[in-house]
């Protein structure tokens, strides 16, 4: 069977949700059908994130073509920003930013930047007291960290209420599983200042 046809029934297999057993299978035949495009100039990464295919998918794709995550659909939209849309598990955003970094400031094709789109992602709203702890400065610009930094510091910004950031940490800290009240109280007080941290850093802490 030709390349052609083995994307067609790889296409497929993801647009029907079919499980990653069987989007393996079908690579394990035919590695090329990783970076074949459809019509619409979908990848089968593409596919994979708007069909909410499983982080192992994405990954397994991802670790196929890196490249995937670099490539645009004719919508001028690179799979970070599909999934940004699509509001899909942190993680398999995370594996996205790690192969493409530069995605992380690259407005979709219509001109949005990601911050903007992660912005009414309530499920990652909610880890950036984590994510802004990991850094212990601020990175330089150019460098794949600075991109990341780039977008989780645009996010409390392109909320329409900034306080919707800190509202998700104290979310964060309310679905702790921790014993105690005095337990509860310390995980919701480091939420809240590391949250405070970045809206600091942003000037838009008052």
């Amino acid at each position: 069977m030709e390349d052609g046809a083995f994307a067609k029934l790889l296409h497929l297999a993801i647009e029907k949700k079919a499980n990653q057993e069987v989007v393996e299978e079908l690579l394990k035949e035919c590695k090329e059908a990783a970076k074949i495009k459809d019509a619409e100039g979908n990848t089968p990464l593409h596919l994979a994130i708007t069909n909410e295919a499983s982080q192992g998918a994405v990954e397994l794709l991802l670790g196929l073509w890196p490249q995937a995550a670099q490539e645009m659909d004719n919508d001028k939209n690179l799979p970070l920003h599909l999934a940004c849309e699509a509001q899909s598990a942190p993680e398999v955003i995370d594996a996205l930013l790690k192969a493409h970094s530069v995605a992380a400031v690259t407005p979709s094709g219509k001109g949005v930047e990601p911050s903007t789109l992660l912005s009414s992602h309530d499920v990652f709203v909610s880890t950036l007291p984590g994510r802004i702890a990991a850094f212990t400065s601020e990175p330089a610009a150019d460098s794949p960290q600075g991109h990341v930094w780039h977008a989780i510091v645009g996010i409390p910004q392109a909320a329409p209420d900034v306080r919707k950031a800190v509202a998700g940490c104290e979310g964060l800290a309310r679905g702790c599983k921790v014993k105690g009240r005095s337990a509860y109280e310390a995980a919701h007080a480091k939420c809240r200042d590391a949250m405070n941290e970045v809206l600091r850093r942003l000037g838009r802490y008052e």
